[in-house]
């Protein structure tokens, strides 16, 4: 999957739940990074990589290239 001109959304907090629906729900590409696969309960209709998110290639793998923005867990922001 291409993946261009999107958020990246790491870790399964509160913060970052609540900011990858606001996202998808103003109709940005969003794709979320997780440590694990999502548990039952859980949206899975989600672009998702699965991974540590201190990786390098998990983050190529999430398309670190061509992203509008990276949020993570703690709530830091890095734009590009």
């Amino acid at each position: 999957m291409k993946r261009e001109n999107h958020f990246i959304v790491v870790g399964n907090t509160a913060l970052a739940i609540n900011t990858w629906r606001e996202l998808a729900r103003r109709g940005h590409a969003v794709t979320r990074i997780l440590r694990r696969m999502a548990q039952e309960g859980e949206p899975t209709d989600v672009d998702l990589v699965v991974g540590d998110p201190g990786d390098l290639d998990v983050l190529r793998q999430a398309g670190d290239e061509d992203l509008e923005d990276l949020e993570i867990q703690r709530g830091k922001v890095k734009s590009k």
